[in-house]
């Protein structure tokens, strides 16, 4: 994005480049007439200045369009991936540690029912609490799986036994003192600045004459030939009037 902004606004900063032009006719084979010439048009109607405007704020916007990406990106990876491993690892956490006592009291659950403390109902009922614990810690070993899988594609050095710790986010934007600074909107103040450049640029009518120098020579061959060779060398200036800006 700002490669192609910057790239535009170089192009809109160069001269416009000379014109070389070559010609020979030879209409009838009785004469010869070669031709060279160079055009140059100087870059005086205010156009220029315009494109240069109109690209450098073009460049600005995009800059600061990027400039808000990254700041979306820091926040998009704080909620979804950082967010989401760190509320599996304490869950997953949680439910191990809840799992190893609810183990021990089902255990022993079962060996009373064995000697006719309690009734066989009670003792299994605590088996039914073990074994859904353990759906649960399964659960959220799988869900903590897909997170770590998410958390890899963001930062592959992370280790897979690593603690929920803080990531290395984009770089936040410069300290902004009011709300008309944010990276967002000041894009779309450039974009629109750039909209009233190329509008100065379209109401432009004149262009800049162009400069030219040439050299023709004509050989005719129906006469001696001394006589008939003649060069002169040329200047001129044109200007025009661009229609496609009218109106």
């Amino acid at each position: 994005m700002c490669t192609c902004a910057f790239a535009e606004a170089l192009r809109a900063s160069l001269l416009p480049n000379p014109e070389i032009e070559a010609s020979r006719e030879e209409p009838d084979g009785a004469a010869r007439e070669t031709a060279a010439g160079v055009t140059w048009t100087p870059p005086i109607d205010g156009r220029r200045a315009l494109r240069r405007e109109a690209a450098e704020k073009g460049l600005a916007a995009a800059e600061s369009r990027l400039e808000a990406a990254r700041l979306r990106l820091r926040i998009d990876l704080r909620a979804a991936v950082y967010a989401d491993w760190a509320f599996a690892w304490e869950r997953r956490e949680l439910l191990a540690a809840h799992l190893a006592p609810l183990g021990g009291l089902a255990e022993r659950a079962r060996a009373r029912a064995q000697a006719g403390e309690i009734p066989g109902l009670a003792a299994r009922r605590f088996t039914l609490e073990e074994a859904q614990a353990r759906i649960d810690l399964g659960r959220a070993e799988a869900r903590l799986a897909v997170a770590r899988v998410a958390l890899g594609a963001w930062s592959p050095g992370i280790p897979q036994d690593a603690r929920p710790s803080a990531l290395p986010l984009p770089p936040l934007p410069a300290a902004v003192p009011d709300l008309a600074s944010r990276p967002d909107l000041v894009a779309r103040q450039r974009e629109v600045e750039r909209a009233e450049a190329l509008r100065r640029l379209s109401g432009r009518i004149f262009e800049a004459p162009a400069l030219g120098l040439g050299w023709k020579r004509i050989e005719d061959r129906s006469v001696d030939r001394a006589a008939a060779e003649t060069g002169e060398l040329l200047t001129g200036a044109t200007a025009a009037i661009s229609s496609a800006n009218l109106g």
